[in-house]
């Protein structure tokens, strides 16, 4: 009889423990299936934090509601800073565009002036004064022109009309226009552009201020030579590779040329704003390309300039 007892009791507890062994797989199951639609839940609410949605649990949980609390409370939070964030992002780019509009109107105007001047009737020492003011307005006129592009670039204000473009044939045109820049530096100029057109889908227009921009940017900083190369058209791109010898204290900065206010070495910086590369770099990523920089001891610092072709 207590042999019989025993095994009946063994038994019974052979199978609550097996209940309770099932009870804890099946709630282990639950919880991970919980798991796995909260997480793909919360990922697709990442990605799209502008919905405004809120992680849900498929099933009742006291310690995974008190956390998805915690989530959505951290999500709010991060919507609300989004908000701010844009909202301070509009108001810099309207304070900007009037703080250019008020500085380029004045200096349009007294651009205007300094070109009455009749510099015949001045003696040496104030015709050399009246070089520099006309070149410090100039620099002053160009900044503000760039304060207003970099923020319509940014703001998605600029509306461009990629086309095809003849990436060869802008360049050879660019080099042209700023021959003169690049010869009074006293640099040796290579240009190798391919015969046949180079086309890539671009804005004629902004094409021709990223290179102006990067062109310009060799006059300034490059000691004796400047080498330009357009690529074959491959793998649905186009290239272009502006390389210029500099000194050490520019290459060592090339890392952060397109940061606005960026000037390698404010030492010589002068009257440069470390606007325009930064505006090309902008522009570049506009039309899905790119711009890069990269400095070694052989070459330099080399700019890659990177187009989309025509979809065939």
């Amino acid at each position: 009889m207590a042999e019989r007892e025993a095994t009946w009791a063994l038994l019974l507890a052979a199978v609550l423990a097996l209940a309770v062994a099932t009870w804890f797989a099946v709630r282990y199951l639950l919880l991970r299936r919980s798991l796995r639609q909260v997480d793909r839940e919360l990922r697709e609410i990442v990605g799209h934090l502008e919905d405004n949605r809120i992680v849900k649990l498929p099933r009742p949980d006291a310690d995974l509601e008190a956390l998805l609390g915690t989530v959505n409370r951290a999500l709010e939070g991060i919507r609300r800073q989004a908000v701010a964030y844009s909202r301070r992002e509009v108001e810099l780019k309207a304070q900007i565009e009037r703080i250019s509009h008020d500085l380029r109107t004045p200096l349009t105007s007294i651009c205007g002036y300094l070109a009455l001047v009749d510099e015949g009737a001045l003696d040496a020492e104030t015709r050399e004064s009246l070089v520099v003011v006309r070149r410090k307005a100039d620099s002053l006129q160009r900044l503000g022109t760039q304060f207003y592009e970099l923020s319509r670039l940014r703001g998605d204000d600029e509306r461009l009309e990629p086309v095809s473009a003849d990436v060869g044939r802008f360049v050879r045109e660019a080099v042209a226009e700023h021959y003169r820049l690049l010869e009074e530096r006293g640099l040796d100029v290579r240009v190798a552009v391919p015969e046949r057109p180079v086309c890539a889908l671009a804005d004629a227009a902004a094409l021709e201020r990223v290179l102006e921009n990067l062109l310009h940017n060799a006059g300034k900083y490059a000691r004796s030579t400047f080498d330009v190369e357009v690529g074959e058209a491959l793998g649905g791109r186009v290239t272009a590779t502006f390389a210029n010898d500099v000194d050490a204290a520019f290459s060592c900065e090339v890392e952060r040329l397109f940061e606005p206010f960026s000037t390698a070495d404010a030492a010589r910086s002068g009257e440069r704003s470390g606007l325009g590369l930064a505006i090309a770099h902008a522009i570049a990523e506009e039309h899905g390309g790119n711009l890069a920089a990269a400095s070694d001891d052989e070459r330099g610092t080399t700019f890659t300039l990177t187009l989309p072709t025509m979809p065939a």
